[in-house]
């Protein structure tokens, strides 16, 4: 899909069942930081899952908040989507974890209370 703005996303958003993002080490070192569109879709309610590298484990907790596959490692990313799919009956509550964890940690209120402290 490529870059979108926030009012084509959020579309894109309401109609998945999970969120997968697999993020790794770009050849030259570069990686993701903690992923924004993660962050937006904890927020909406969907389960998400990424893997295991830069700030990402900071923002999901395995098995608690959404799930973390191993970098570059395609069996351990399908085992994660298998793992979520197959547990429906808890998505409820991993979803609704993750939303807290978005409320509580990353929204503008937090933020300008974390920055004014600095300065």
């Amino acid at each position: 899909m490529g870059s979108l703005s926030h009012q084509a996303v959020f579309p894109w958003l309401r109609e998945a069942d999970i969120f997968v993002l697999a993020c790794k080490q770009d050849h030259n070192g570069d990686r993701d930081g903690i992923p924004v569109v993660l962050m937006e879709a904890m927020a909406v309610g969907i389960p998400v899952i990424s893997t295991q590298i830069s700030g990402i484990p900071e923002l999901i907790e395995d098995g608690v908040s959404g799930f973390l596959a191993v970098p570059n490692d395609s069996q351990s990313l399908a085992d994660k989507i298998m793992q979520c799919l197959s547990q429906s009956e808890q998505m409820a509550m991993i979803t609704s974890q993750a939303r807290a964890k978005i409320e509580a940690s990353f929204n503008i209120e937090k933020t300008t209370e974390q920055l004014l402290e600095l300065f």
